[in-house]
Order: C-alpha cells, then sequence, then structure tokens
C-alpha cells in the first residue's frame, strides 16, 4: 500500500478526520492543514494531544515555526505530522522485514 494512502488511513482512524482517497500527496497536506487550522481556532489542547500521540518532537515544533515564520503555522505542523507518520510506517516496514512485527498495539 502506499505510503500516502497509508497516512490517510491512519489519521482517518485515530483522529477521526473524513478525506477522500483519491487525493494527491500535496492536496493530502493541504486538507491537513486546514483540519489543523481548524484545531487552533476551536480544540487547540486536542491538537496538542494529537501531536503528542503522534510523538511529534516538541524542540523540532518549536524550531520549525521559528524558521518559517512566514508560512502558515499548520502547513508546517502538518509536514511534521507527515514526517513523523512516514517515520513510524518505514520503522514499522523495516521491522516487517525483519521478522520484528510485534502485536497490534505497538503499530502507531
Amino acid at each position: 500500500m502506499a505510503l500516502h494512502l497509508q497516512l490517510l488511513q491512519h489519521l482517518q482512524k485515530e483522529w477521526d478526520v473524513s478525506l477522500p482517497q483519491n487525493l494527491t500527496q500535496e492536496e493530502f497536506q493541504h486538507q491537513l492543514a486546514q483540519y489543523i487550522n481548524q484545531l487552533i481556532n476551536n480544540d487547540f489542547s486536542r491538537l496538542l494531544n494529537l501531536l503528542y500521540r503522534i510523538d511529534v518532537n516538541e524542540e523540532k515544533l518549536k524550531a520549525s515555526l521559528k524558521e518559517f515564520q512566514d508560512k502558515d503555522a499548520a502547513e508546517v505542523i502538518a509536514t511534521l505530522i507527515i514526517e513523523r507518520l512516514l517515520q513510524k510506517i518505514k520503522t514499522r516496514e523495516q521491522n516487517k522485514k525483519n521478522g520484528n512485527a510485534g502485536n497490534e498495539e505497538d503499530r502507531f
């Protein structure tokens, strides 16, 4: 399964976000940023909880927001979320190849 679809499925399952499956990577990131903007404006504590659950590095988040001050904060956060989820997917795939699939609870 394409990484893009795995990201989409994870967000739909864990975040209760409904996004079309035929989105391009760019459209997916834009839709995610829109959702993050909603959370920033309406439920910031939920956003912090989701970032914590995904394990987005707080220092990296702060540094990225500072470095890209001219960009929309939600776009920066979406990029970091996608990077982190891709890391997790790749690690899980690597573990499967090495015979360390683990149990269902270890996923994400």
